[in-house]
């Protein structure tokens, strides 16, 4: 009978983990990092216009993100970071056509997140400088909304009604990417990261930027 290579294997990977833990000092210490990228908030942009006149709606549903980053190496397989993250803010202008001779003008709606992640990243190297890694953890967001509505008043002058609203979510992340040492000190990382908010997708994409004592 053929034994399967997959728990001797497993068990080799465990052992380097261990070893270089105890024994790869060089590769134990602090990390710090910096992020900038771009996400998908089109799935939380649900607008519902007050008007039966929609005529257009324009939208940008992925924005600037930035995120800073500190941590700790173990070794040259495990780590943990924690990070700060701002993923942009979504825009869209709602434009309405009245019946009326002059019809409002377009109303806007806006939506952000931003707050911490902490993750666990397992890491494979591939070659002596580059490796990919995966990302598994827990976030805690605040969402932020704006809605901006224009009306007028029997052509008078023109006035807007702003609703507002703001709440805090828990959710699971998890993510994978690809990282190159450009010298020992300092590791250039691309990696696409998925944050599960009350059953939709925030999506990121990111460079990172990581230095380590």
């Amino acid at each position: 009978m053929t034994k399967s290579p997959t728990f001797p294997n497993l068990s080799i990977f465990m052992a380097a983990i261990v070893y270089g833990g105890t024994h790869g000092v060089a590769n134990a210490g602090p990390i710090i990092g910096l992020q900038i990228g771009q996400s998908d908030l089109s799935a939380f942009a649900v607008v519902t216009p007050r008007s039966e006149f929609l005529t257009t709606l324009k939208d940008n549903d992925n924005d600037i993100s930035f995120a800073f980053d500190v941590g700790y190496q173990f070794n040259p397989y495990v780590s943990v970071v924690l990070s700060y993250i701002d993923f942009g803010e979504y825009k869209a202008e709602i434009g309405l056509s009245a019946s009326q001779a002059n019809p409002p003008p377009p109303a806007t709606f806006e939506l952000g997140f931003e707050g911490f992640a902490i993750a666990v990243q397992p890491t494979w190297p591939i070659t002596d400088h580059i490796s990919v890694f995966a990302s598994l953890g827990y976030s805690n967001l605040e969402v932020n909304s704006k809605t901006t509505v224009f009306t007028s008043s029997n052509g008078g002058p023109q006035i807007f009604e702003v609703f507002k609203f703001s709440d805090k979510d828990d959710s699971a992340l998890f993510g994978i990417g690809i990282s190159t040492a450009i010298t020992d000190d300092f590791t250039l990382k691309a990696s696409g990261h998925e944050y599960e908010i009350e059953d939709e997708a925030l999506r990121n994409f990111s460079l990172s930027l990581i230095y380590a004592f």
